[in-house]
């Protein structure tokens, strides 16, 4: 497995070490939907699995995925640093002659002298850092190299698939054919 692969393999585990952490600590609680935490942690360990086995359908799908997911990740945390800090929601009910204030949401737990929105704001730089890392990773000749993308003929790393499986390749140099 060459130095790039490795790279993309190291950055996989980064996202899936944050998405874990952000599932399991109190200071991103209530934030993500738990179905949303499973189904980013069964995809990115799917995208992992097969990246480390040498499926070219896993490289072409972590290529878009990272790419995508990547870009709005730190797109998010661009916004979410910017926006201001979100006040506790406060209900007022009536009861009798007395008003009681019930609040509807505990704060969510903080570290001491850390804004909330700027651990969240590092922990999706994070993400989207570690996914433009694997995108990069197996873009490069040696990782094309690994899952069998370079042309046996010419030598080209310009190829296409010829179905949607990637079973078979195309040159589009050569117009070589191979599997």
């Amino acid at each position: 497995m060459p130095a790039a692969v490795r790279i993309a393999v190291t950055g996989l585990l980064v996202v899936l070490a944050v998405i874990g952490t952000a599932a399991t600590s109190p200071l991103f609680d209530g934030q993500m939907p738990p179905a949303g935490l499973l189904l980013a942690l069964g995809a990115t360990a799917l995208l992992l699995c097969g990246v480390a086995i040498g499926s070219r359908l896993a490289w072409r799908a972590t290529r878009l995925a990272s790419a995508i997911a990547g870009l709005g990740l730190i797109a998010a945390a661009v916004w979410y640093a910017r926006t201001p800090p979100e006040p506790v929601t406060v209900e007022i009910a009536a009861l009798s002659d007395t008003a009681e204030i019930i609040d509807t949401a505990p704060p969510p737990a903080t570290l001491p002298g850390v804004d909330p929105n700027v651990l969240g704001a590092a922990a999706l730089l994070v993400l989207g850092v570690a996914l433009g890392v694997v995108y990069v990773a197996l873009g490069t000749r040696s990782s094309r190299g690994y899952y069998d993308l370079i042309c046996p003929a010419c030598g080209s790393d310009r190829t296409r698939p010829v179905g949607l499986t990637m079973a078979t390749l195309r040159c589009r140099r050569c117009d070589h054919e191979w599997w």
